[in-house]
């Protein structure tokens, strides 16, 4: 969901009756997700202060990880160890309508809409392991079984 200049995108994000969290960025062939809503909860939230940007991480980690009955979503000793490392200071420069593009996949035969921007995910660890740095896929993954399939509901 958006709004016209995100006016009430926050709100809606921090609403308890909403499930921030699921984001594909693109991943639809019919181009209807092209709006990387997890980077701009965080966006939004940071615009605001930090106890929003606490805020924030909490709803979109642990508690759709407690909804679906995972054990993943916090940092504790223990805990599974996923974790995305965000450039705060790229992240406060992302101008989200400058990084929507159309891109061409064999797979579906025509091209899609992604919006996928560089630098502001410096780093993604699954279950410990590096899968992700500065914009590259790392050896570990596919390589090595790093996630898992989740139960059906």
């Amino acid at each position: 969901m958006a709004t016209k200049d995100n006016k009430a995108t926050l709100g809606f994000l921090l609403d308890e009756q909403a499930l921030p969290g699921f984001n594909d960025s693109g991943a639809h062939i019919t181009n209807m997700a092209f709006f990387d809503s997890n980077l701009m909860s965080l966006k939004l939230a940071k615009e605001q202060d930090e106890a929003t940007v606490a805020r924030m991480v909490q709803r979109l980690t642990s508690e759709p990880a407690e909804i679906f009955g995972l054990d993943v979503g916090t940092l504790e000793i223990g805990a599974q160890a996923d974790m995305v490392l965000i450039n705060p200071d790229a992240l406060d420069g992302w101008q989200p309508d400058q990084t929507r593009k159309l891109e061409y996949r064999e797979i579906f035969g025509h091209q899609q809409m992604v919006n996928r921007p560089e630098g502001i995910v410096d780093s993604v660890f699954i279950k410990g392991v590096m899968a992700w740095k500065d914009g590259m896929a790392q050896a570990a993954l596919g390589a090595e079984t790093l996630g898992r399939a989740l139960r059906a509901a």
